[in-house]
């Protein structure tokens, strides 16, 4: 067995306090290559707002992150000031970066616990346009899930701004790679869902779950 170290990392290991408006905590003990990892995510965390600040301020009006989980798109004519091969190179940038970006290798934490008799089910093309959908949405407030919901949330943002635009076969290109990086999202989605749901099948036969960060250790 390797290892295991002390990990302070703001991505995983500490608990943002938002009053302090600072990370507590004393981290946790995992393996040297988690930690790399970790460390590696946290260095991308500045990157990502800055890129997402730069980009919202110029193309789509949007708000920080965290305030705007929850409001509504900025009204289809704010988008109109832009040229289509502007909107569309902007928006190609983002996309792009979100969708290599895509965080699948962490825990993820729901607000409520899997039913042991609900399957995890893939969103509709309609549902597909709306983050954090029921009866798989996540915790908004749980920092584990800061980065999948930022990045699930403006992805579906691009794709309504897409929806506006007229048809071309860039703004089809386009269309393809986010719907691309949601359906990545949406696999990870669902091997945690299986993954807290398997734990609720075996409470529910009695048995004691230890949580792995895989799929759990029934004894």
């Amino acid at each position: 067995m390797s290892r295991l170290v002390r990990c302070t990392c703001r991505s995983y290991c500490l608990t943002f306090n938002p009053e302090t408006q600072s990370y507590e905590g004393e981290g946790a003990l995992v393996s040297k290559s988690t930690a790399t990892n970790h460390r590696q995510d946290d260095l991308r965390l500045p990157a990502l707002d800055t890129f997402t600040e730069n980009v919202a301020k110029q193309v789509l009006s949007y708000s920080p992150p965290i305030e705007s989980l929850n409001q509504q798109s900025p009204p289809p004519g704010s988008y109109d000031q832009f040229r289509p091969d502007d909107l569309y190179f902007m928006l190609e940038a983002e996309a792009s970066y979100r969708c290599t970006w895509t965080p699948t290798n962490q825990s993820l934490v729901f607000a409520a616990g899997p039913s042991p008799t609900l399957q995890y089910r893939y969103p509709s093309t309609f549902e597909t346009h709306t983050p954090n959908r029921e009866p798989y949405m996540l915790d908004p407030g749980n920092i584990a899930n800061r980065a999948y919901l930022e990045n699930e949330n403006r992805l579906c943002e691009i794709l309504r701004v897409l929806g506006r635009q007229p048809v071309s076969d860039v703004r089809d290109r386009l269309l393809t790679r986010v719907y691309e990086g949601l359906a990545m999202m949406e696999r990870h989605k669902e091997v945690e869902w299986n993954r807290r749901r398997v734990g609720s099948v075996a409470r529910q036969h009695d048995y004691s779950v230890v949580d792995t960060g895989t799929w759990g250790l029934v004894v």
